[in-house]
């Protein structure tokens, strides 16, 4: 049965703390370099598991665009090539492909509702393809243009709206556990999740820094945390638009599973040891302190002249040799008064 009467000293809890601090401490530290070596290892095991998923899903959208390209580039010929209802319908079967949605021609003044720079009119002119993103309310809109003659534009441009599913295709999105977006800067082109702009701001600055290849985000304030591997679709040189970058990220919550149940085992541990040591050193505290309580009450009997007394310490260490030496004092200071 554990005596705590012993703690009501100064000492005992002095001693007490030293054997908790002593027991505590290195498991405390034991314990947390071996949470982040296994936490870092599944944030690192993680994001070699996203970077394939981020990096084929992004070669894949350069390959459909190269084929949107391909198959726009034939059509503006047969557009050019053809006159009244023939041109009609190879518009009306352009737009019935999987591969585009709305097909117009617009003069050389840009995408409907927009306006072309002179580096997008030289871009065209050069023959090559536009890319022009179009905000919408819920996902934008996706445009390439091509323009009809490069050699004289005012014969207008062929301007195709990519079909959202032959574009990002069923990968993106989730894929397994994983979950896979494509964001233009801090704009979200194609996610099935809500990446706050504050976390988009934080990619761009990610992608663009040669030193950090590591991104997470986090749904909201005090959300739950997403680990991300990214990967950088060029397109400035070919289509004049700016780089998309494909995320594939996975909750930190699914990531860091394996650990949950290290945590619980971990605190079971730790309080158990704590059991253990304030029961020892308990039992090592009343053995230590006993002698200086029958020391101290034997004190104060001398200094009442009750010169009898004796202090029953049977202890084969130092606090036996000062209850002898105590018991030797009584008994000549007995032997004294007595003479006196």
């Amino acid at each position: 049965m554990i005596d705590s009467t012993f703690l009501r000293t100064r000492v005992a809890r002095r001693v007490l703390a030293l054997f908790l601090l002593g027991a505590l401490l290195p498991t405390g530290i034991l314990a947390g370099i071996t949470y982040y070596q296994v936490t870092r290892q599944l944030t690192d095991h993680a994001l070699e598991r996203l970077r394939p998923i981020a990096k084929l899903h992004g070669q894949n959208l350069q390959q459909r665009l190269v084929s949107a390209v391909e198959n726009t580039r034939s059509a503006a010929s047969a557009v050019a090539g053809a006159r009244g209802e023939a041109q009609d319908s190879v518009l009306d079967a352009l737009a019935a492909s999987t591969l585009f949605g709305t097909v117009e021609i617009s003069p050389a003044t840009g995408p409907p509702g927009r306006e072309l720079t002179a580096e997008r009119r030289t871009h065209l002119e050069a023959g090559r393809p536009l890319l022009f993103v179009r905000p919408q309310a819920q996902e934008p809109d996706v445009l390439l243009g091509l323009a009809l003659d490069p050699g004289n534009l005012s014969a207008g441009v062929l301007w195709t709206e990519l079909d959202p599913g032959y574009l990002w295709g069923e990968e993106v999105g989730y894929e397994g556990s994983a979950v896979v977006c494509v964001v233009r800067n801090t704009q979200a082109l194609r996610c099935p999740v809500v990446i706050p702009e504050e976390s988009l701001a934080s990619l761009a600055a990610t992608v663009t820094s040669p030193r950090s290849t590591v991104f997470e985000w986090q749904e909201s304030e005090g959300g739950e945390g997403h680990v991300a591997a990214h990967y950088e679709v060029f397109l400035k040189p070919e289509y004049l638009e700016s780089s998309w970058t494909v995320i594939a990220s996975m909750p930190r919550g699914l990531v860091m599973a394996p650990v949950s149940g290290f945590r619980l085992s971990f605190i079971l541990t730790l309080l158990l040891s704590l059991a253990i040591v304030f029961v020892l050193s308990n039992v090592q505290i009343r053995r230590s302190l006993a002698p200086l309580q029958a020391l101290r009450e034997g004190t104060r009997s001398i200094s009442d002249r009750n010169f009898e007394v004796r202090v029953p310490v049977t202890s084969q260490d130092e606090f036996g040799a000062l209850a002898s030496s105590f018991n030797d004092m009584a008994r000549h200071l007995d032997r004294q008064f007595n003479t006196l």
